[in-house]
């Protein structure tokens, strides 16, 4: 990432010598002026004669004292500007490798995270393709003896009501499990759509409203977005309600999409509640926000972390999107 101080800071490493030689030329130039001011008034002459009282207290000696100790100052000046020149070089190699290991750090997070994608994408193929037949079956057989009529028996009607309603249940968990390995929406009809139905299902699920509000979004949005963007920000909408249900006491989510203008266009992301916030105490401790923002980091979006309006908790991302012709 390249941020907008380097660009003077660049500049200005790049007028360093120019600035060296000015500076030096002023010295020279000021010296050589001293010199001439001095010879023009005899000032050593007029020394002398002023301090030609003061022999006992070696007054006239000053002028060589003080030149040893200008000298002194000069080299003492000269050592230290020595050591910043390596403490600076020390401190440059060290931002490098610090920027080197969290180049490799969001490298080696994005990488995890795609494993992490594709073992969800490989047990939700599993699930749907081995287990959903299962299911399906037990459901139509069910349904086969309740359309058969009373089977004679009180216990048996008993048996195919709950054959069909645990094969209902089976059903509801194999469809939300597999929504949540892989969700299919995203990969159908996009991430605005996928999002739309994850605030619906949640707030059905979780007992608390969810508004989604999606405004100035291209047609071809999910076409913008960089590798893996569309699953890494569904994925931090799942943790952000997550934790809206298991920690705020929140009543209402709120959940907001749109494209900012400029160039780059950005994607915006917000989420907030109504509930109690997180006092100062702000993301310290929740591994699940810190994971969001590591995700968050590994696909190029910023992540920030404030209360919200309502007193509650706002997440905002803010992720540049790419230009694609055609």
């Amino acid at each position: 990432m390249r941020f907008i101080g380097d660009a003077s800071a660049e500049s200005g490493t790049a007028d360093l010598p120019s600035r060296v030689t000015r500076d030096l030329l002023l010295v020279l130039g000021l010296t050589f002026a001293a010199f001439l001011l001095a010879a023009h008034l005899e000032l050593h002459e007029l020394f002398s004669r002023a301090v030609a009282d003061l022999e006992r207290w070696q007054v006239d000696e000053l002028p060589a004292t003080l030149t040893v100790l200008i000298a002194g100052l000069a080299w003492f000046a000269w050592r230290r500007w020595r050591e910043s020149v390596a403490w600076m070089a020390a401190r440059r190699r060290a931002e490098s490798v610090a920027s080197g290991l969290a180049d490799e750090n969001r490298a080696l997070a994005r990488r995890l995270m795609d494993l992490r994608e594709s073992e969800r994408a490989a047990l939700a193929r599993d699930l749907h393709d081995d287990f959903g037949p299962a299911v399906h079956l037990v459901r139509v057989e069910a349904a086969y003896l309740g359309n058969m009529g009373s089977l004679g028996s009180s216990g048996a009607d008993a048996a195919a009501a709950r054959i069909r309603e645990a094969g209902e249940e089976l059903n509801g968990l194999l469809r939300g499990m597999l929504a949540d390995l892989r969700p299919v929406l995203l990969d159908e009809v996009g991430l605005a759509a996928a999002l739309e139905d994850l605030c619906a299902a949640w707030a059905e699920r979780s007992g608390i409203a969810c508004r989604y509000r999606a405004g100035n979004l291209p047609e071809d949005l999910d076409r913008h977005l960089p590798a893996d963007a569309a699953i890494a920000l569904y994925r931090a909408v799942q943790e952000g309600l997550l934790n809206v249900m298991k920690h705020s006491g929140a009543r209402e989510a709120a959940v907001h999409l749109a494209v900012t203008g400029g160039r780059p266009r950005t994607l915006a992301l917000e989420m907030e509640d109504d509930g109690q916030g997180m006092g100062d105490e702000t993301g310290k401790g929740r591994l699940g926000l810190l994971g969001m923002g590591e995700r968050m980091a590994a696909i190029g979006a910023a992540m920030m972390l404030d209360s919200g309006p309502r007193g509650g908790v706002r997440i905002r991302i803010r992720l540049p999107l790419a230009e694609r012709d055609g």
